[in-house]
């Protein structure tokens, strides 16, 4: 220790300490250092920032001040020509310190005005950095059970967009809405792979769409869809600049080729105008080559429901013929309708629709042919039934006579389908 009872590491705490603040009184310095346990940087902060004028001057008393200025004693001439001789160095620095004091502390007394003023005025933005509705928003995926998500940051947008100034990178601002699927958060906004693909080449921030800043976003970035991711860049008026945006729950690929394409990669160094430019022409390739697409995609189902229509009619047709072969196959079974005779059956017929048809048959003919001969009417799918007692001729190989149709009779064709 030295004389002052100091050790090394004090003293030259001491020496930086009035080195810094120019407090060469000795015992003041010493008692602002003890205060903060030999501090330097506490001990100079609370020297310029703390201490006004007025309470420095209170202050002043609280601590040990040098004596006053004793008048000599009378000595002898050499004596009193080695003291001229010798410089008052106790008295002058005391003297000195005591002026560097008070101007120390006009100094700092209006500092403090004027901290406290700006305090103040300076705008909620300045005065708090972080954002409540970012953070809400991280809170609530993590309150979904997603544990991997990607740095969205929490400050206000202004300062994230003027960090991706700083650092040369595009901004993805994330709007979320609440018809939003837990799933497509998970699935997309979280996978890893674009987790990997935004902290390469972004910054992010999200928010959802009826939080404050929510609110605030949708209105500077002109959103007409949710949810929105927007790639944003900071201009020097303060207002942000969208370069592209991708709105509604895209598919996995999409969402990714958009990541790709507007990457830092992409887009560091170039003029946002000239980017904004290019995204409008690629925008409208995309737009044009969609509707080639979509072009060809109705003139393809215009063409095969051509074809349908033609594999239709060929199909009728076919069936009609089908049809026609059939009715002549069962004329030719039938023969033709033999002249009134002792052998002859008269059949009258009463069709589903209340029509009445007569024809006669041999009375050899089978109960087969009254059905051969309903269908060569183009009937299908009934029976026949005589009048009284009712009963179904289902008996197809039994002749009319046996049949109790023979000389003449009455049958009814019911509909069965």
């Amino acid at each position: 220790m030295n004389s002052a009872g100091l050790t090394n590491d004090q003293s030259e705490a001491l020496v930086n300490f009035q080195a810094i603040t120019e407090c060469w009184d000795n015992s003041i310095a010493m008692q602002i250092m003890r205060k903060h346990n030999w501090d330097v940087t506490a001990a100079s902060n609370e020297y310029f920032a703390f201490f006004s004028a007025e309470a420095q001057m209170q202050d002043r008393n609280n601590y040990d001040r040098p004596e006053p200025r004793q008048e000599p004693p009378i000595i002898n001439q050499n004596q009193n020509q080695a003291q001229q001789a010798a410089p008052q160095t106790e008295s002058y620095w005391s003297i000195k310190s005591w002026i560097t004091w008070g101007a120390k502390g006009i100094y700092s007394g209006a500092s403090n005005i004027l901290w406290n003023i700006y305090t103040f005025v300076k705008p909620p933005v300045i005065q708090e950095a972080e954002s409540a509705s970012a953070r809400a928003f991280v809170t609530s995926l993590q309150n979904l059970g997603i544990h991997e998500i990607p740095p969205f940051s929490i400050r206000n947008l202004s300062e994230v967009l003027q960090d991706g100034q700083s650092i040369n990178r595009p901004v993805l601002v994330y709007i979320n809405s609440r018809d939003v699927p837990a799933g497509y958060l998970r699935e997309v906004i979280c996978h890893e792979v674009s987790i990997a693909l935004i902290a390469e080449s972004y910054l992010i921030w999200g928010v959802d769409e009826n939080s404050q800043d929510g609110i605030n976003a949708i209105r500077q970035l002109q959103v007409t869809a949710l949810p929105t991711l927007a790639v944003v860049q900071g201009r020097n008026n303060g207002r942000p600049q969208v370069l592209d945006r991708l709105e509604g729950c895209a598919s996995f690929d999409t969402y990714l080729e958009f990541l790709e394409r507007n990457s830092v990669q992409n887009v560091a160094g170039v003029d946002p105008d000239l980017h904004q430019e290019r995204l409008i022409r690629e925008q409208q390739d995309r737009e044009l080559e969609e509707a080639e697409r979509i072009t060809r995609e109705r003139y393809r189902a215009e063409e095969l429901k051509r074809a349908q229509i033609k594999k239709e009619q060929e199909e009728e047709m076919r069936k009609q013929q089908e049809e026609e072969q059939r009715r002549k196959q069962k004329e030719e079974s039938i023969g033709e309708e033999p002249n009134p005779g002792p052998d002859i059956a008269l059949i009258s017929f009463r069709l589903p629709d209340g029509k009445k048809i007569e024809r006669r048959f041999y009375k050899e003919k089978q109960i087969e042919t009254l059905y051969d001969f309903i269908e060569t009417l183009s009937l299908r799918n009934f029976e026949i039934v005589t009048n009284f007692p009712s009963k179904v001729l289902d008996q197809k190989q039994i002749t009319l006579e046996a049949a109790g149709l023979f000389p003449k009779s009455i049958v009814y064709v019911r509909d069965t389908s």
